[in-house]
């Protein structure tokens, strides 16, 4: 049996969700399809309710799952679809998914661990994610933990409701936009770059856009402009038919100066003609040019449940960088994030389960790098449950270490005092500073002319607590810096 979150209705649901709901699909993404074979052999196609203008709420629940089970005891989908679904006022449709791969016996309430039997009573359509079927759903729509519950629109967008009463379902389902009625309606979906920082004066932007009218779209014109002024005009030409969607590749954009600027999307003459709902033409974003800032690498290391984690680098309370979606167990991915040289930030690592990024003996952990120097580091293990943090510094001209200068440190780690060693090709004034993880001056040198030749600067951690270090040694006009691990 997969561990999968299972979320109660009250305590733990109010425990958990800062953490979980960036496990779930972002409130107005965009919904794939699915068809399905529901147990009593009928084929479910999601866009075929869709289209005919009914919100679908989707509830992926576990038969052993006790909060799932409480909630289909209480009877709000049921009296939902009976009350506004086909057989009622024709408004909404139901469709609840077993989402655990467990078979239909389980589902009848024998084997499993199951809660009882799910189908008595029961007149919405429910479907497995074994055959016939797929588990594909769960990766689809982020499923991380039991029940989860979507509002779908006609217009393909998804929220997250959750464990709503058979009342709220209704109203909600009422808050879906009604079908299109216009013929050549382009819509800007959403701006997919640029997004963050970047450490050039180049951006590439993207965009998602949507044919909102019931004509197929086929040519639009899209303005790409930066702080108000039109940088690119694209005349687009593909095929999208009613609520399709296409990401765009804008070209290269250069020029952009030192710091925040606001990004502009604008769409024009849909089919070569007036949108009939200019509403929806624009969309607005920011990002910041850090000219001479640092890329780092965030390396990550996932654990058996990669789902279950994210990370996110902030300054001060704002995020200024979040991590992929982890779909692959035991996997290294690498990220690169542009960040402001001489500027500290904090890296965060969340677990949505709890278990602090660790199961079955499986380990992950989140890294920061630069120029092949660890900025900061969060290790799995059990130490934590739901979230962990480390600060760090970038620092001007951290560089690889020039074998002109032959910089070594023995030992290293070491337990009390170690030795910065360095040979010099000419006269040199050398300095050495120490910091901590927190970018706090922990140890400074004299600045002091060497002559050409072997050098050799005693460092005392006698009265520095045990963790990692950077020593930034400036030589001449030079600065390098050296990782420290301090073992007592």
């Amino acid at each position: 049996m997969k561990r999968t979150l299972c979320i109660s209705i009250l305590t733990t649901f109010l425990l958990f969700l800062n953490y979980s709901v960036k496990s779930q699909l972002p409130d107005g993404s965009y919904a794939k399809n699915f068809i399905m074979q529901d147990i009593a052999s009928n084929t479910q196609n999601l866009y075929s309710y869709l289209d005919s203008g009914k919100a679908v709420f989707i509830d992926v629940s576990a038969v052993w799952c006790s909060p799932c089970w409480q909630y289909h005891q209480s009877g709000a989908l049921e009296t939902a679809f009976n009350s506004w679904g086909p057989d009622g006022t024709n408004e909404l449709m139901v469709l609840w998914v077993e989402g655990d791969e467990n078979p239909l016996a389980c589902l009848q309430g024998t084997g499993c661990n199951t809660k009882g039997n799910w189908t008595l009573g029961t007149t919405f359509p429910m479907m497995l994610t074994c055959s016939p079927n797929t588990n594909q759903i769960n990766t689809d729509y982020d499923i991380a933990y039991f029940p989860t519950i979507y509002r779908v629109c006609p217009d393909r967008t998804v929220t997250l409701v959750g464990q709503k009463t058979a009342a709220q379902l209704h109203t909600a389902a009422q808050g879906c936009p009604a079908l299109s009625v216009t013929s050549n309606d382009a819509k800007l979906f959403n701006i997919n770059a640029p997004k963050g920082s970047y450490c050039s004066d180049q951006i590439s932007p993207k965009l998602t856009i949507q044919n909102y009218g019931n004509d197929t779209l086929k040519a639009l014109t899209i303005i790409s402009k930066v702080d108000g002024i039109a940088k690119d005009t694209l005349n687009w030409t593909g095929s999208l038919s009613r609520y399709e969607i296409a990401e765009v590749t804008i070209s290269t954009i250069s020029g952009m100066t030192e710091g925040s600027h606001a990004f502009d999307f604008e769409l024009t003459s849909p089919n070569g003609v007036t949108d009939e709902n200019p509403a929806n033409n624009n969309f607005s974003g920011t990002f910041s040019s850090f000219l001479n800032g640092s890329n780092v690498t965030v390396k990550t290391l996932t654990d058996d449940y990669p789902s279950e984690n994210y990370w996110e680098i902030k300054d001060g309370s704002t995020v200024v960088a979040t991590s992929e979606k982890f779909r692959s167990a035991e996997h290294i991915y690498n990220s690169s994030v542009c960040l402001q040289t001489d500027h500290c930030y904090t890296l965060w690592l969340y677990d949505t389960y709890g278990d602090g990024m660790t199961y079955n003996g499986v380990s992950g952990n989140v890294e920061v790098i630069y120029n092949g120097v660890t900025l900061a580091l969060i290790q799995g293990g059990s130490s934590w449950t739901t979230q962990k943090s480390a600060n760090f510094c970038t620092a001007t001209g951290v560089e690889e270490y020039s074998s002109a200068s032959n910089i070594q440190v023995y030992p290293n780690p070491f337990n009390s005092n170690t030795t910065i060693e360095f040979t010099l090709i000419q006269p040199e004034k050398v300095s050495i500073v120490l910091y901590n993880m927190i970018g706090e001056k922990v140890i400074s040198s004299e600045e002091n002319s060497y002559n050409a030749g072997l050098h050799s600067i005693n460092i005392d951690g006698r009265n520095l607590v045990q963790g990692i270090y950077f020593a930034d040694i400036r030589i001449g006009n030079n600065k390098y810096t050296k990782k420290l691990t301090l073992v007592k």
